[in-house]
């Protein structure tokens, strides 16, 4: 009897201590698998523009160019290596917003300034593409109390989207208003939207939407996964709505 209570006593203690283990590893073998999952995207998608670099490179030396034809295709090469740096930059985000090191500095932001430079930071392109902002910002002191870096990001992120989705001469629409206690940032964009089916996809890493048009903007598929990732560290929700003849509503609560 006292042998078979030692066989028990015994065999508790292994289950308890390999639960114990592999509780322990979990977080390792998540972070392990997120490394993976980053290798696996970034080498995927760094393949694409390095292929698109490279054989706009052969044909500049196959035969003698013209200046123009010179600094065209040097000028879509730029395009191309700026595309990766917003990727490397999202994804080092991303990265930087999972670390455990991630610290909030809290602090009262004023809305209509933060929209207003972000707005600049854009402007070559607002301009370029004939688009018109409209800002509604009430009351016209609101402020809020989080993050400034975490909040520009988000806020530069969603500009930027709308920018390059919306139509040629369209409208981008900014506006911020307190409800029922929460505050509310609102981005809107005239132009070409997508399926309501896909609106709840466009969070994931690396996703890109098939809709018709959509293929022809240039970017890696990061930005709102960072907008959700660090909207998420600040307490902050996001609501995505759209549909395929527009327009493109991002709503951020507070």
């Amino acid at each position: 009897m006292q042998i078979l209570f030692s066989i028990v006593i015994f065999a508790c203690l292994y289950f308890i201590a390999r639960d114990v283990a592999l509780q322990s590893i979990k977080p390792l073998q998540e972070a392990l698998t997120r490394e993976r999952q980053f290798t696996s995207y970034a080498s995927h998608e760094l393949r694409t523009p390095l292929a698109v670099i490279k054989g706009s490179l052969e044909v500049l030396i196959r035969k003698p160019r013209t200046q123009e034809e010179y600094e065209r295709k040097i000028k879509e090469n730029i395009g191309v290596v700026d595309n990766m740096n917003r990727m490397v930059d999202n994804m080092l985000m991303l990265t930087r917003a999972d670390s455990s090191h991630f610290q909030l500095r809290p602090t009262d932001v004023g809305i209509r300034e933060l929209l207003s430079e972000t707005c600049s930071a854009y402007s070559n392109q607002i301009i370029r593409r004939g688009i018109h902002i409209e800002m509604n910002i009430a009351p016209e002191d609101i402020t809020l109390h989080t993050d400034r870096n975490a909040l520009g990001i988000i806020v530069s992120n969603l500009i930027s989207n709308a920018t390059k989705y919306c139509d040629e001469g369209g409208e981008i629409r900014l506006s911020a208003r307190r409800q029922d206690g929460h505050t509310l940032i609102v981005f809107s964009n005239t132009g070409r939207g997508i399926p309501a089916e896909e609106c709840d996809k466009v969070f994931d890493k690396f996703y890109r939407s098939i809709s018709a048009g959509h293929q022809q903007v240039k970017g890696f598929g990061l930005g709102l996964a960072v907008v959700r990732r660090f909207a998420g560290i600040i307490g902050a929700t996001v609501h995505f709505d759209s549909c395929p003849e527009g327009p493109t509503t991002v709503t951020v609560t507070f």
